[in-house]
Order: structure tokens, then C-alpha cells, then sequence
């Protein structure tokens, strides 16, 4: 790398155009495999060699509607078990992400964004789910277990974790639909029998809990 690389990396990577290293494994983006160093991707990209560019969009909703808004019109997808959308070979332009499934909410509307040729883009359109799972921890004697962690984790190793108050009592909101186990902490970790699942069509679950 010599001095004549470092000043035409620094025409090339304008402060309005931003450049993302991570995950950019996509043909035609910038990694380590694919190219020399990243002067050789800014070389090809001055040059018009990457036209389009990716877009990953996470709204942490599995199946999840995403409706993009862009230069070419509306496209649609369904966000994948993580939550999560990709969408290759856009063209650069202004785009707008709008995520929807029934029984959530949208932090907020999201804000246009600009796309940049041969970018590799990471965009929010979070979702904040309306069930929750309450319920009591006791022991065998039926005395309410106070100030201990219960976890609720999948197969994914997806986890939402509350503490009990003075009665026992717990409360897990903006869980995902789905088949949890059980974990406390007390005081060391300890599994629970059972499982829980939360209904797509039930927005609150009961689970009482007993110590073994």
C-alpha cells in the first residue's frame, strides 16, 4: 500500500456515502476473501463495478410483513425465524422500511434512509410484542419464592428473563409465540419440569411455578 492508495481511499469513501465491512459476503461486495484490500473494492466501485447493493432489515418478528419503499416501487418480504429480511441487488437510491404482524407494535415510523451502491446496509424496523407471560413461583409448601431470576428460553436460545417481587410474582412481556423452557436462579441454576407455550392467538399466559 502506498502513499498515492491512502489519498484515493480517502476521495473514494465520502463521509455521506457509509461503508459497512460486516456480513458484506454477497458477489460484488467488499470481504476479505473476494478482494485484496478494500483500495481495490473503492477502485472497482468508482468505476461503476458494483451498481446495486444489499439490505438487511430486522424487525425481531419472526414472519413479520416488510413493505420497502423505493426507486423501483413497494416490495415485499417475510422476515425469516430471526426476525430478519434481506433483499439483494437494490439499486442506490431513498428507501423506507415499514414492518407489521398482527399483535405487535412499531416503536415508531421509520425515517428514509439512503442506499449507496455497493453498500452492504443495516436497517431497524423493530416490532414490540403484546404477549406476556405472568405467573407465581412457590414451593413444594406453597410459600411464594421472592427476589429469584426465572429465564424462558427456546430452541434458538431466545431468552426473556424477570425477577420475582415480595410475593413470588413475575411478569415476561414482548415474548415471541412459541415453546419456552424454564430456568432459575436459585441460587444456583436449576431447570424446571415442564414447558411453557405462548399461543399465537392468546396474548396472555399463565404459568404458576413450583420449586422442586
Amino acid at each position: 500500500m502506498n502513499k498515492g492508495d491512502l489519498l484515493y481511499l480517502e476521495q473514494t469513501t465520502r463521509p455521506t456515502e457509509p461503508f459497512s465491512m460486516r456480513a458484506c459476503n454477497a458477489t460484488g461486495l467488499y470481504n476479505e476473501k473476494e478482494h485484496a484490500s478494500r483500495i481495490q473494492y473503492f477502485r472497482e466501485l468508482d468505476a461503476g463495478a458494483h451498481p446495486t447493493a444489499t439490505l438487511r432489515i430486522n424487525t425481531i418478528a419472526p414472519g413479520a410483513l416488510i413493505t420497502l419503499q423505493g426507486p423501483t416501487g413497494q416490495l415485499q418480504q417475510q422476515a425469516n425465524s430471526d426476525g430478519t429480511a434481506e433483499w439483494k441487488s437494490l439499486l442506490p437510491g431513498v428507501y423506507q422500511a415499514h414492518a407489521a404482524l398482527q399483535h405487535y407494535d412499531s416503536e415508531k415510523p421509520t425515517e428514509p434512509f439512503q442506499l449507496h451502491a455497493g453498500a452492504c446496509q443495516f436497517q431497524q424496523a423493530h416490532l414490540f410484542s403484546r404477549y406476556v407471560v405472568r405467573g407465581t413461583l412457590r414451593t413444594p409448601s406453597g410459600q411464594p419464592v421472592p427476589n429469584v431470576t426465572i429465564s424462558l428460553y427456546n430452541a434458538a436460545q431466545r431468552s426473556y428473563e424477570a425477577e420475582t417481587n415480595y410475593r413470588g410474582a413475575f411478569k415476561l412481556p414482548y415474548i415471541n409465540p412459541g415453546k419456552y423452557r424454564v430456568r432459575i436462579q436459585f441460587p444456583t441454576r436449576k431447570e424446571i419440569d415442564g414447558e411453557i407455550e405462548v399461543r399465537p392467538n392468546q396474548l396472555e399466559t399463565e404459568a404458576n411455578l413450583t420449586l422442586k
